[in-house]
C-alpha cells in the first residue's frame, strides 16, 4: 500500500512562533516541525514536533532528521492497516 509522504517545506530561521531554525512538514493528520540551533557548528536537529504530539527522534543532520520522521509516520499509518 502506498501512502502520502509528509509534504516538506523550506527550513526558515529562528522567529517569534519557533525559536529556532527549523523545517514545517505537513500531513493530512498535522505537521511535523524539525528544529536546530542554526548558530552552532555541530548541531542535532530534533523532531519536536508531530501529528501525535512530542516525537524527540533525533537526527544527524536536517535530511536525516526527514527520514526518521518519515519512517515514524510511515510506521503509525502501516500499524493502522488490516492484514
Amino acid at each position: 500500500m502506498k501512502f502520502k509522504t509528509i509534504q516538506w517545506y523550506d527550513e526558515q530561521e529562528a522567529s517569534e512562533a519557533i525559536r529556532y531554525n527549523h523545517v514545517i512538514g505537513t500531513t493530512p493528520f498535522g505537521r511535523f516541525v524539525i528544529t536546530w540551533k542554526g548558530w552552532k557548528k555541530y548541531n542535532s536537529p530534533t523532531i519536536d514536533e508531530t501529528p501525535w504530539g512530542d516525537f524527540g527522534g533525533v537526527g544527524n543532520d536536517v535530511d536525516d532528521a526527514k527520514r526518521i520522521a518519515e519512517a515514524e509516520y510511515l510506521r503509525r499509518l502501516n500499524d493502522c492497516v488490516a492484514v
